[in-house]
C-alpha cells in the first residue's frame, strides 16, 4: 500500500480503521457470497467451502499483517472462482462478484495495484471462458455479460480510485495545515506568556524543526544587533552582526524574497559555521523578518550535516513571521521598561531603575568581596529657589544638574533621581575616601545659585540595601544640619 493511501500511523490504528470502515465492504461480500449459495441448485461442497475458507483467510491475514493487506482482495478473487465452480460452474461465467476485489483495490490500494488486479481479472475471465469452451473463444451471452462487467470494473475502479486519491490528498493537506496551525498556536501562546519573547522564539525554532541552532537579530542603523540565540556562541554570533548579518539583510530584495539557504562551499556557511556548538553545520538558513514590508531583522537557523531545511515541518517563512511579533513585543517591553524606570523630567533612572542597579551592584560586591559606596545628594534651598524663580526654573535646574552629573560620573557609577531634589549615586568597587572625591566633583558642578549636601555610606558586606540607604540618608541629614554644602560619612553599623 502506498504511503499516501495508508491512512494509519501504526498497526493498532490500522486494525481499528479496518474494523470501522471496511465493515460495509465485508457485509456486502458476505451477502454476495450468500446469494451464490441460495442460487446454487446442487453445490459441490468441498469447492464451495474451500472458496469461503480462502476468502475469509485472506481477510484474516490482511487484518493481522498490514503488509499483506492484498491477501484480502486476491484471496476473495480466488474464493470467487472456487465458489462459482462449486455452484453454477465456471461455464456460467464469473459474474458480478469480480467487482469486489476491484472495488477493494480502488478504495485502499495504489494505482499500480489497481492496474495489477484489473489485469488479473481480465486474464481470469479469459481463462474461464477458454476452459469452459474447450480452449476456444466463443462469443456467448455469458461472455458478453462478463465482458461488460470487466469494462464496468475498469471504469468504476479508475473513477473511484481517482476520487479517493483526491480525497486523501485533500486530507493530507488538511492534516498538514492543521499541524501547522497547532504549531503556530503553540508559538503564539509561548510568545504571549514569555517575558523574553525573542529567546522563546529561538527555543521554539530549535524544538519544532531539525535545526540545532537559532539566532535572532534586529536591524539597527549602526548594524544588526543580536537579540537572542539557542545552541550558539554569543560572542561569535555578535561578531557576525556588523559583517555577515548586515550583508544577508541587504540580500533580500523584495517581499517575495524571504528565505535564503546556504549550503556546503558557500562563503556564508564558512563564516557562520564556527558560531555554533556541538555539531557540524551542513547548511545555514537566513529568513527575513518583516513588518509592514520592511525588513526589521533576520532569523538564522543552523542545520546539521545530513539534514535538509526543505524538509522542515514548520515553514521557515512562518517562523520568520512569528519572529516579527517577538521583536515587536520585545521593543514594546523595552519601551515600557524604559518608561517605568526613567525619570521623565531629567531623563536619568528613577527610584525603580535605581533599585534594579543597586541590587545587581550589591550582588557583585558580595561575590567578589569588593567595596561599594552609596551617596545621597540634596540641593539645598531648592524649595526657596522654586518659590523665587518658579517651578519651570526649578525643573530646568534639576535637568541641568542631572545632565552635568551624568557627564562627570565614571563609567561604572550610576546616578538616579530618588525623589524631589534628592539624587542617589551608586559607586561600585570604591572605598569611602575615593567616593568622597567623586561626590566633591559633583558638588562643585552645581550652579552657583544653589548648593548641594551629600551623605556617604560604605556597605559593610552584610547589610541589606534598605539599611545601606537608611545610613546614607541619615548622613545626608547630618550634613544639612551642619550647614549647607557639606559631605558627611555615615558611621558603620
Amino acid at each position: 500500500m502506498s504511503e499516501k493511501h495508508r491512512g494509519y500511523r501504526d498497526v493498532h490504528e490500522y486494525r481499528h480503521n479496518l474494523s470501522q470502515f471496511s465493515r460495509p465492504y465485508v457485509i456486502l461480500t458476505l451477502f454476495a457470497f450468500g446469494i451464490s449459495l441460495l442460487a446454487a441448485r446442487d453445490p459441490v461442497w468441498p469447492q464451495f467451502l474451500a472458496g469461503w475458507a480462502l476468502a475469509l483467510s485472506g481477510l484474516f491475514v490482511a487484518f493481522i499483517r498490514p503488509a499483506f493487506w492484498l491477501a484480502a482482495p486476491f484471496g476473495g478473487l480466488a474464493g470467487i472462482l472456487l465458489i462459482r465452480s462449486g455452484t453454477d460452474g465456471l461455464e456460467m461465467g464469473v459474474g458480478p462478484l469480480l467487482l469486489i476485489p476491484v472495488l477493494a483495490i480502488a478504495l485502499y490500494g495504489s494505482r499500480r495495484a489497481l492496474i495489477a488486479v484489473l489485469a488479473v481479472v481480465i486474464l481470469t475471465v479469459c481463462a474461464v471462458h477458454l476452459s469452459a469452451n474447450e480452449h476456444q473463444l466463443v462469443v456467448t451471452s455469458i461472455w458478453r455479460q462478463d465482458l461488460i462487467l470487466v469494462v464496468l470494473a475498469c471504469i468504476l475502479g479508475a473513477a473511484i480510485h481517482e476520487l479517493v486519491s483526491r480525497l486523501r490528498d485533500e486530507r493530507i493537506v488538511s492534516d498538514q495545515r492543521g499541524e501547522q496551525l497547532e504549531l503556530v498556536s503553540q508559538i503564539i501562546r509561548k510568545l504571549a506568556t514569555s517575558l523574553e519573547p525573542t529567546r522563546a522564539l529561538c527555543e521554539m525554532a530549535v524544538d519544532l524543526t531539525e535545526a540545532r541552532g537559532a539566532a535572532l537579530y534586529r536591524r539597527l542603523p549602526e548594524g544588526a544587533a543580536l537579540l537572542a540565540w539557542e545552541g550558539g556562541r554569543p560572542r561569535e554570533l555578535r561578531q557576525l552582526g556588523p559583517t555577515a548579518i548586515n550583508a544577508a539583510l541587504d540580500g533580500f530584495r523584495s517581499a517575495d524574497d524571504q528565505v535564503h539557504v546556504y549550503g556546503a562551499g558557500s562563503p556564508e556557511l564558512e563564516l557562520c559555521a564556527p558560531a555554533w556548538i556541538g555539531f557540524e553545520v551542513g547548511s545555514i538558513v537566513c529568513a527575513s523578518v518583516r513588518a509592514e514590508n520592511e525588513v526589521i531583522g533576520l532569523l538564522v537557523l543552523a542545520w546539521p550535516d545530513g539534514q535538509d531545511p526543505e524538509d522542515s515541518v514548520v515553514p521557515l517563512d512562518m517562523l520568520a513571521a512569528e519572529a516579527s511579533i517577538a521583536i515587536r513585543k520585545q521593543e514594546v517591553t523595552e519601551q515600557l521598561e524604559h518608561l517605568a524606570t526613567t525619570d521623565p523630567l531629567t531623563g536619568i533612572d528613577n527610584r525603580r531603575g535605581w533599585n534594579r542597579v543597586i541590587s545587581a551592584a550589591v550582588g557583585r560586591s558580595r561575590r567578589h568581596s569588593q567595596p561599594l559606596c552609596l551617596a545621597m545628594l540634596d540641593l539645598d534651598g531648592f524649595k526657596t529657589f522654586n518659590d523665587t524663580h518658579g517651578h519651570q526654573a526649578g525643573d530646568a535646574l534639576l535637568r541641568q544638574v542631572a545632565t552635568r552629573w551624568q557627564e562627570l560620573i565614571r563609567i561604572d557609577d550610576h546616578i538616579a533621581r530618588y525623589g524631589g531634589d534628592e539624587f542617589v549615586v551608586t559607586l561600585p568597587h570604591t572605598e569611602l575616601e575615593n567616593a568622597a572625591d567623586v561626590i566633591e566633583r559633583l558638588r562643585d558642578a552645581v550652579p552657583p545659585e544653589t548648593k548641594c549636601s551629600a551623605g556617604l555610606a560604605l556597605w559593610d558586606g552584610e547589610e541589606s540595601v534598605s539599611h545601606l540607604l537608611e545610613r546614607a540618608d541619615r548622613a545626608l541629614y547630618l550634613a544639612k544640619d551642619d550647614g549647607s554644602g557639606q559631605i558627611t560619612s555615615a558611621p558603620a553599623g
